[in-house]
């Protein structure tokens, strides 16, 4: 599904017009991460810093390795109900350095064009037109089509709520469904 030229253009070197595009998408009030500037630092100092940031990103381009420095994330557990009393009730988020949230953007643009492509067409997230909420319509169409079926036999609609596979202590994968 990946072909040649979009091989290509995945791995071509990284201009310095595409490291600024990728910080100035980014936004500038986000919480600081663990090195401490957000992007609005990246954004304000941009002429003074983009030479050696432009090297920095580069190098990672062609060597593929990331200094464990930019590498260090802050993992914040939000609450998703009030007094959460399990961790299934928390939202986990990582607060990556803006260094490695750069690299990931400068990706993301990178991927962006394909993804309609490498995703199946029933897949609704992360394909930019495709909503979630197209499944809720789906669900609808076809409970709607079940009332109206005038007793005909042999139909059936499941509705599963899946979770991630949990690892119990025994080391053995389980599933709540």
């Amino acid at each position: 599904m990946v072909t040649t030229e979009d091989n290509l253009e995945l791995i071509r070197p990284v201009p310095d017009e595409e490291i600024h595009t990728a910080i100035f998408q980014m936004d500038p009030y986000k919480a600081p991460r663990p090195d401490g500037f957000g992007a609005s630092f990246y954004q304000k100092h941009w002429t003074i810093i983009k030479e050696q940031l432009c090297a920095s990103i580069k190098d990672f381009f062609s060597l593929g390795k990331l200094l464990k420095e930019f590498n260090h994330t802050f993992i914040a557990l939000i609450p998703k109900v009030d007094n959460p009393e399990t961790t299934s009730q928390f939202r986990p988020i990582s607060l990556c350095n803006t260094f490695y949230k750069i690299v990931a953007k400068i990706l993301v643009n990178r991927f962006q064009p394909l993804l309609e492509r490498i995703i199946h067409p029933t897949q609704s997230a992360f394909v930019p037109h495709r909503a979630i909420h197209d499944n809720i319509l789906l669900a609808h169409e076809v409970i709607n089509k079940f009332n109206h079926l005038n007793g005909r036999k042999g139909y059936v609609a499941v509705k599963l709520d899946m979770e991630k596979p949990m690892t119990g202590s025994n080391g053995i994968s389980s599933y709540n469904v």
